[in-house]
């Protein structure tokens, strides 16, 4: 990982979070399924996420102490989609707004990346 991300990768992180947030609409990710609304769920589903866990991971620096912050970030992420995928099933609303949101997510961060990147050189 290079010193950008290293050196600011929680403020990255939290930024990426952000955003996510406000384009999640039907907040389907943000926080864990009900286990009384949906009690298969730990049954069917062994690495839940949501952007409330996220959020913890980054403040509690889960993915910072190492070289491949950003991999680890992006994976949690992507168990979220998996999740839908395997518990709501490919055609399901929920399913479909995961993707909609996935789909934002490496442009988010590399815009990130570059805006901390610029401020960065500027210092």
């Amino acid at each position: 990982m290079d010193l950008i991300l290293e050196s600011k990768f929680t403020e990255i992180s939290n930024l990426v979070l952000k955003r996510l947030n406000r384009v999640d609409h039907e907040l389907y990710f943000a926080e864990p399924f009900s286990e009384q609304e949906y009690p298969d769920y730990k049954n069917i589903i062994h690495v839940p996420m949501n952007l409330s866990k996220l959020q913890l991971n980054v403040d509690q620096r889960k993915y910072s102490d190492n070289s491949d912050a950003a991999g680890k970030f992006y994976s949690d992420i992507l168990w979220r989609f998996d999740n839908s995928c395997w518990f709501k099933g490919l055609d399901h609303d929920v399913t479909k707004e995961t993707a909609q949101v996935m789909k934002f997510v490496p442009e988010i961060f590399a815009e990130y990346c570059l805006m901390t990147a610029k401020k960065l050189k500027k210092n």
